[in-house]
């Protein structure tokens, strides 16, 4: 039932990962002037807001790993685990080489200004590479040469966790839902106990970093508990009342960023609701999300790995060449038009074949160009 319908889940990982784009290039707007305003306590806000496109990726994850372990939960671990490292390591690995290319060779000669309070400022050394490379996430220096990759730390480790947390949701369904959420909650405060202040990308310590870890791994759960009752949740769904949806939909675009982000976790969880709703409105109404099917939303979807990996880098490589030159604005326009087109070179011979490579192994009959009918997180 859901194979076909993949495409629009696709189409939402595109826009959400665009909204991180969006997000990364309006945090590199200097000044506090009307777009502060205009971007925190207006709808626009949702145009830059990448915390919820982070927890959409979260819970979508959660999601689409499921439906291949419902169908073949004996698959061995080292061939799950395998897989997983070809499709988030080994495309990570290589845009971090581009990206310590690009800060080796451009940031540093100009050390007397900063585009943030961290980006780019530490002198690339084999310590600062092997703390990315290793995925620490202990203090910002580990996440400096690319930031966004303090996501992909959180993948990898509860990726490695996965079968566990879906034998656990498959076995004791909500019960055990309940239980980690709560569980989640009360890990954010471990940062009091140890006297830290809580980070929700990067703590200062392994411990805290490792409850940051559990705190995340609740959307995955989420998506797990929908893939598993999924014909539950689209039955429910179908029996809401239309002015139900309006009222969620409207209510969602209408509400300002900073208002819903008031309260950290209630932000969050109020999050993870909204990208619950759209993974199941995607499949029990076919027609009113018909537009996630158009090409260039679906194209926005499979790049979207590629375009999350590499923007970043680009953005800060071309604000230190050119920001003596040329408008900010202009800057960010033409680093998104760049994102755009190297996302899809990325994907091509870096990301795909990354992928490939994780399917011969489990399938060696697999043939390299055939294309998979199901979404690959």
């Amino acid at each position: 039932m859901l194979l076909h319908r993949f495409h629009k889940l696709d189409a939402v990982r595109g826009v959400a990962a665009f909204v991180v784009v969006l997000n990364h290039a309006y945090n590199l707007i200097p000044g506090d002037n009307w777009h502060n305003f205009a971007f925190d306590y207006t709808p626009l806000s949702h145009l830059v807001n990448g915390r919820v496109a982070v927890i959409i990726f979260f819970v979508l994850s959660g999601f689409v790993l499921t439906i291949p372990y419902l169908k073949r939960p004996e698959t061995p671990y080292p061939q799950f685990v395998f897989r997983r490292f070809c499709r988030i390591y080994l495309p990570f690995a290589m845009a971090l080489a581009f990206a310590t290319l690009l800060a080796s060779q451009i940031a540093f000669s100009k050390a007397e200004w900063a585009l943030g309070d961290h980006d780019w400022r530490t002198p690339v050394d084999f310590q600062l590479v092997a703390s990315h490379l290793l995925m620490i996430g202990v203090d910002y220096s580990s996440i400096s040469l690319n930031p966004p990759m303090w996501t992909l730390i959180q993948e990898m480790r509860i990726s490695l966790m996965f079968p566990l947390m879906a034998f656990l949701i498959v076995r004791y369904s909500w019960k055990a839902l309940a239980v980690v959420v709560a569980l989640a909650i009360v890990s954010t405060k471990t940062s009091l106990i140890v006297g830290e202040t809580f980070d929700d990308k990067v703590p200062s310590s392994l411990l805290t970093s490792s409850m940051l870890t559990f705190y995340y791994s609740y959307f995955f759960f989420i998506g797990i508990f929908l893939a598993s009752h999924m014909e539950r949740a689209v039955e429910l769904l179908r029996k809401v009342p239309t002015s139900v949806h309006l009222f969620v939909v409207v209510g969602f675009f209408l509400a300002p960023k900073a208002i819903v982000e008031g309260s950290f976790l209630l932000g969050d969880f109020a999050y993870a609701l909204l990208a619950a709703y759209i993974i199941v409105s995607c499949i029990a109404f076919p027609l009113q999300t018909a537009f996630l099917e158009t090409r260039a939303l679906r194209w926005s979807g499979r790049v979207s790995y590629s375009m999350y990996l590499i923007h970043v880098p680009i953005m800060l490589a071309l604000n230190y060449v050119l920001h003596d030159h040329v408008p900010i604005l202009a800057i960010l326009a033409l680093a998104i038009f760049l994102t755009l087109i190297a996302a899809e070179i990325f994907y091509r011979f870096v990301e795909q074949p990354a992928m490939r490579l994780g399917r011969i192994y489990l399938n060696p009959s697999t043939q390299p160009g055939k294309p998979q009918p199901t979404l690959d997180s």
